[in-house]
Formats: structure tokens, sequence, C-alpha cells
């Protein structure tokens, strides 16, 4: 019922533009995608050996709107510390996530966590590490 009432709103649609093979514009095919009401993929998000795309997946609606108001604000911002430096803005966007769940020093320290995870599998796929855990059969039985 609630899945029903929030593709009806609208508030879930991803307008989706599906280009036309003679390359014009006016035969380009806009379709909703409904993706953006799901919350959590329970496989990715429990079994993806990747810590980044856990993390992508486990809280979906929370996710993008942290992406889009917090962290590529910062990225976009004018101050030149901030400026396209995608580092300081994940901790930045981490350490307001866990402010927002409370004053409880474990939320400070499982963020931070976090925040290291996600740095590390960023760094290990920039060496091609992933690369050859994505490719382990078992793993695509279970994530795919």
């Amino acid at each position: 019922m609630t899945t029903a009432c929030v593709k009806m709103s609208g508030l879930g649609s991803n307008p989706v533009v599906i280009k036309s093979e003679n390359d014009k514009k006016k035969d380009d095919k806009i379709v909703n995608d409904y993706d953006k009401i799901e919350n959590a993929v329970l496989r990715f998000s429990e079994l993806h050996p990747n810590p980044r795309e856990k993390m992508k997946y486990w809280n979906r609606s929370v996710h993008l709107w942290l992406k889009y108001n917090i962290c590529l604000r910062i990225m976009s911002s004018d101050i030149k510390i901030f400026k396209n430096n995608s580092q300081i803005a994940n901790f930045i966007t981490l350490m307001f996530s866990s402010l927002w769940h409370g004053f409880y020093p474990g939320y400070y320290i499982g963020f931070f966590q976090c925040f290291f995870l996600e740095q590390a599998s960023g760094f290990l796929e920039a060496k091609g590490y992933m690369y050859y855990i994505e490719r382990n059969p078992f793993l695509n039985i279970l994530t795919k």
C-alpha cells in the first residue's frame, strides 16, 4: 500500500530518457523508472564484497539525500580546501549522519569506521583488487 501511494504521488519516479536510433530528440521516449522507492537492496547491502556498494544500498533514499544535499554541495563550494575533495566531503557527510543519529559515542566510532572502509575500498578499486574479488563465482551467485 505504501509503495503504491509513493508511486502514484510521483515521489519515487526517476524519469529515464531512452534515446531513439536515429538520434533525433523528438523521437526520444521518457519512461518512468520507480527505483527511488527502493529503500534497501539486501543482496547488495549484506553480501556485496565492496564496502562502498554496501553503504550505497543499505538505506538508499537517505544515501541519495546525503549525496545530493551534503556531499555534492560541499564539493562544489567555493572554499578551496573543500572544492572537488571527495575525501573531506565524505568525512563531513558521514559525521553529519552520525550527529543526526544522536549523541552516542558508538555512532561516531561506527561512522568513522565506515569512512575508513570506504576510503580503503576506493584505494583497492584503484589498484584493481576489487576486479578479482568481484570475479569470484561464489560471490557472483550471491550478489547478482
